[in-house]
């Protein structure tokens, strides 16, 4: 029974990772009664799974390094989930045995200050994998990666209509 869990677990997160990521851009700035057409309701709520190895380091990781808040934990899923503040999609944490896919996917995480944020990041042993990269009048991006190998970016947006 566990097993089937994890395997359902695993094939969801699958799908999850390159379906939401693709949406979180276009829905998150949405309202939450926006429509896309007559028959669907987005209600604005975004989940990123992420297929990991170790729950417990996972966990650590987006809460203790990161800063993220647990808002869930079912240990019988083998499942987590956490929220940047004022966040307007989650990140599920799933373990899985078998490949996780890493590198595939990137995942921004806003901030209004991306100097101070990295230089927090790094005084609690965050490696990023190389300079701030600035793209003029749209946003400053540094790249880094969690404990599993997914790519993780901190994004400031130098475009003033956008928070």
């Amino acid at each position: 029974m566990m097993q089937e869990r994890r395997i359902a677990v695993a094939t969801v997160s699958t799908v999850m990772v390159f379906g939401l990521v693709m949406l979180v851009a276009y829905l998150a700035p949405r309202r939450a009664d926006a429509t896309s057409d007559a028959s669907t309701t987005y209600t604005g709520s975004v989940l990123i799974q992420l297929r990991v190895a170790d729950l417990d380091r996972s966990i650590h990781f987006y809460t203790k390094t990161l800063g993220l808040e647990l808002k869930l934990r079912n240990d019988d899923l083998h499942w987590a989930k956490v929220v940047p503040p004022g966040a307007r999609a989650v990140i599920g944490l799933g373990t899985t045995d078998g490949p996780r896919n890493a590198g595939t996917t990137s995942i921004n995480l806003g901030v209004r200050d991306i100097d101070k944020a990295r230089a927090a990041l790094e005084a609690r042993g965050v490696s990023f994998t190389g300079a701030t990269i600035t793209i003029p009048g749209v946003v400053k991006l540094a790249d880094f990666t969690d404990p599993d190998g997914h790519r993780l970016r901190l994004a400031q947006s130098l475009d003033p209509s956008v928070d």
